[in-house]
């Protein structure tokens, strides 16, 4: 999904599987923010 979302120059990928992208929701050196759709939202009220 994130090699997915890289090659379509996504710039964000919204998901809630934590899990498994959680570890990749404090990175910032993959060129995409990956985030819940929750915190998503809540970015945009701030």
């Amino acid at each position: 999904m994130l090699a997915t979302a890289r090659t379509v120059a996504a710039d964000v990928l919204l998901t809630g599987d934590t899990a498994h992208f959680g570890p990749l929701m404090e990175r910032d050196d993959l060129g995409i923010q990956v985030t819940t759709f929750r915190s998503f939202q809540l970015e945009g009220l701030e």
